[in-house]
């Protein structure tokens, strides 16, 4: 019988004492045996580190020393780690004893596939999909992000729907499976993100470098409920709306990005309307300062993939040809099979 793939299963921690008093545990009874647990500690200001040394001193601490944020956190932390596979997890997480066999089974099966992701079900309502991923990510000729199993803030009922293992766009930051010689060809995550899009801007340049990204089927974790959009901190919505342009302006071919990026800008404008009707100034405050500080990181960014090294919507298969949101708010449709058809 061949030897297992080496697997670094690692977490990104800040502040998270009582995520990891409460998941490293189901981390620890996984039942595949050639893995090695690495925590990279985010300068946390709460206990976590002396939890760590003093309940789990088998598993491998780096210590960041400040708070660098997901991209940088885990660009520092991986770049001291060798393995064939990295899963990077969320701390806020809870994992199945057999999450991870099905999934290296697959990608050793297809080399094709760089990146990889499990079923991602909620914690609280474990029978549904959750918002970071669901079935897995993907993304319309917009540049608008959905996930089987999850269309904006609808989320659907897990019934058996998406057990196959099939192409996506984008695989979850909350729990990616990578092999990690790609991620270090890539040059990891994009640092200036900070957080939220690092995976998808990531995933879109795995696409580009010619593999695949998949969702597993057979394979399920559970994840701590992410807020609705509207009840998310105007911080959050800042770089959400941010990232999202810089995303689309860094991985776009000029001759797509032309016309895209300054639609979004549009529809950003829209939706900022759409905030202050519902009450939302704060947020559309920091959704109008997202828009600017994009304008300032287009003039004097250079930090961009080479022409040769993108790859448009248009040539990806998991992209949806149309637009989610003329399918959801206007034809009123609500679950992934009703609008992507194989």
């Amino acid at each position: 019988m061949p030897a297992q793939p080496s697997i670094a299963l690692v977490l990104l921690n800040y502040n998270g004492k009582e995520y990891l008093e409460r998941n490293l545990p189901f981390i620890k009874k996984t039942l595949y045996k050639n893995k090695i647990i690495y925590v990279i500690d985010n300068n946390s200001g709460d206990d976590s580190v002396s939890y760590l040394c003093s309940h789990h001193p088998d598993v491998v601490l780096i210590k960041n020393s400040k708070n660098l944020g997901y991209a940088s956190g885990y660009n520092f932390g991986l770049s001291r780690i060798e393995a064939e596979y990295f899963i990077l997890l969320n701390t806020d997480v809870e994992v199945t004893e057999n999450f991870i066999e099905p999934v290296i089974h697959l990608m050793e099966t297809d080399k094709n596939i760089g990146v990889c992701q499990p079923k991602i079900l909620s914690l609280s309502q474990k029978t549904y999909f959750e918002y970071a991923g669901g079935a897995g990510g993907w993304m319309d000729i917009m540049g608008y992000t959905f996930a089987r199993g999850r269309i904006f803030d609808e989320y659907e009922q897990d019934i058996g729907q998406f057990n196959d293992n099939r192409e996506i766009f984008w695989a979850s930051g909350a729990c990616m499976i990578i092999r990690a010689s790609l991620f270090k060809k890539l040059g990891g995550f994009y640092e200036y993100f900070f957080m939220y899009y690092e995976e998808v801007d990531l995933c879109w340049r795995v696409h580009a470098a010619g593999y695949t990204v998949a969702s597993c089927g057979q394979a399920v974790i559970f994840h701590k409920e992410t807020d609705r959009l509207l009840y998310q901190s105007p911080e959050r919505l800042y770089y959400l709306f941010r990232n999202n342009l810089i995303m689309l302006h860094r991985n776009l071919p000029i001759s797509s990005a032309f016309w895209t990026v300054p639609a979004r800008l549009m529809l950003n404008i829209v939706a900022l309307f759409y905030f202050i009707v519902k009450g939302h100034l704060k947020i559309s405050l920091r959704a109008a300062v997202a828009q600017i500080d994009y304008l300032k990181w287009a003039l004097l960014n250079k930090d961009l993939p080479t022409a040769n090294n993108k790859k448009s919507l248009f040539q990806i298969t998991s992209v949806y040809k149309g637009s989610i949101l003329y399918q959801f708010y206007i034809l009123g449709k609500k679950k992934f099979n009703d609008i992507v058809k194989f």
